[in-house]
This record gives C-alpha cells, structure tokens and sequence, in this order.
C-alpha cells in the first residue's frame, strides 16, 4: 500500500495530465462530429492494418497447400504433353487411365538435397504407399533431377545427376545424336556428355535432353546446355562440358515419373 502511495505522489503531475487528457478526448468525441469521425478514420485504419497483416501471414502459412496443388495440376499437363496432345486438360478420368498412358508423373517435396558430396541424393516426401519404387525417374521444373534407389512407406531416396555412378542416356535436341552423361564430381552444375562423336555440330548452347531409350525418362526431359567443347587431336569423340538446368542447392518440388510399360520394356531387354 505505501508503495502504491508512493507512486502517486511521485508521478501525480503525470497521473492528473493523463485523466484530464481522456476527459478532454471524451467530451470532444461526444460533441464534435468532426473529431468523432476522424478518431473513427484513425481507429478504422489501425483495424485494417492490423486485418491486412494477419492475412499476409495466414496467406504465407497457405503457400504449401497452394503449391502442392500447383504440382499437381502441372504433373497432369506433363501427362497430357507426354500423349502428344495440345496442352489442353481432359477430363480426369481420362487421365488417370494408366492403359493408356506411358508415363504417369507424381509430384513430391525435396525434404533434403545434397549437392556437395562425391556421391549425392535427394530425400523426397512420397513413398512406397504412394505407389513409388526403386527405378523411377526423376524430374522437375528445372530438368531432369535423378532416378530412385530406395523406399519406404513414406519417404524415397533418389541418386541425383550429381552422384558418380549414373549414367543418362542423352542426345543433342537440334539432331537427335546420342551421347551419355556422367557427373564427375569437379561442380554441382557441370557435368560431362560422352560419346558424341566427331564430326557433329554441336556448339555452345546447344540443348541437351533425354533420350527416352531407357526405362527412367520419356524422350526429350531438359538436362542441361553445352557450356565447352574440345576436342584433342586425332580423337573421335568430343570432350563436352553441360551446365544442368536443375539447381540441386534450391530444389524444393519434383516430379516421379512412372513408365507404365517399364517391367515390359525391362524382361524384353534382359530376353536379348
């Protein structure tokens, strides 16, 4: 209690301006429409601040939900292209007919991307109980990401195009040659293409994209672009670097690509 007293005696002067000054608003507010609608104006636009920033945020925290459904709607496009069509959507029940689609893409989230190691994979959040399962390519936005090792009920392992072990069947997209493409591991957006052999037009720039003979990509999936040519003397093939389209250190979305024809395309090849 003599602390409470205390207070006021010491700040009194304060205490008796604060009470006198809400009097004063008071009565302004009761009796001059002017002053009562500009306080309203000012309290209306605090509330609105106040709303418009709330929203911002609840707006922020729905960004994965409105991804996730982009994803999806961009893998049902990627079908449709696929089957040669005009980019237009047919109905779902046409889409999701697996007899009459070779590649089937499932979008997934990046729960982790390595990009610094010898040997890299990517974590992704779809698993055997979505239907994944080792075998399956991997692509997104950017371009071709890697192939699928390993499953679980809800996650997947992906080896990257930065992993030492993989090998893409590639080609030149101006003239259709074939090559193949390896990562050496000098940089994660510079990998090497193989067996294009010489004499070929190939310059820098050039686009350089799956070649669908394997099981993995459909035709024509972007990997990268020539960033250096040579080719030493008396050699039969060139020695090309490709800068990769996909950003291995900001991936966050990709596509699975289910070839609906793969085991039947897999026992014909063991059979030869």
């Amino acid at each position: 209690m003599r602390s409470i007293i205390r207070f006021i005696v010491r700040y009194h002067v304060a205490i008796l301006f604060l009470i006198l000054e809400s009097v004063a608003l008071f009565l302004i507010y009761e009796q001059k429409t002017f002053h009562r609608q500009k306080m309203l104006a000012a309290t209306l636009n605090i509330s609105d601040r106040i709303e418009e920033e709330f929203s911002n945020m609840t707006s922020y925290f729905e960004l994965g939900t409105v991804n996730d459904s982009l994803m999806a709607e961009m893998a049902r496009m990627k079908m449709k292209v696929q089957q040669g069509g005009d980019g237009k959507l047919e109905p779902a029940w046409r889409i999701d007919t697996l007899d009459s689609l070779i590649y089937r893409f499932i979008p997934a989230r990046v729960i982790k991307s390595e990009y610094t190691a010898f040997n890299n994979y990517i974590v992704i959040d779809k698993g055997s109980l979505d239907s994944i399962h080792p075998g399956m390519g991997v692509t997104s936005n950017y371009g071709v990401v890697g192939i699928v090792v390993s499953s679980s009920p809800h996650f997947s392992r992906v080896m990257s195009l930065l992993h030492h072990d993989i090998r893409i069947s590639a080609r030149l997209a101006k003239n259709g040659q074939l090559a193949s493409l390896v990562w050496e591991g000098h940089h994660p957006q510079l990998a090497s293409l193989r067996y294009l052999t010489y004499p070929s037009p190939v310059a820098v720039g050039d686009t350089i994209v799956t070649a669908g003979s394997s099981t993995y990509f459909p035709k024509g999936e972007l990997i990268g672009t020539v960033e250096k040519k040579e080719l030493e003397p008396g050699a039969d093939f060139y020695k090309i670097t490709v800068k990769l389209s996909t950003p291995f250190d900001r991936l966050h979305y990709v596509y699975l690509i289910e070839n609906t024809l793969q085991k039947e395309q897999q026992n014909l090849e063991d059979g030869l």
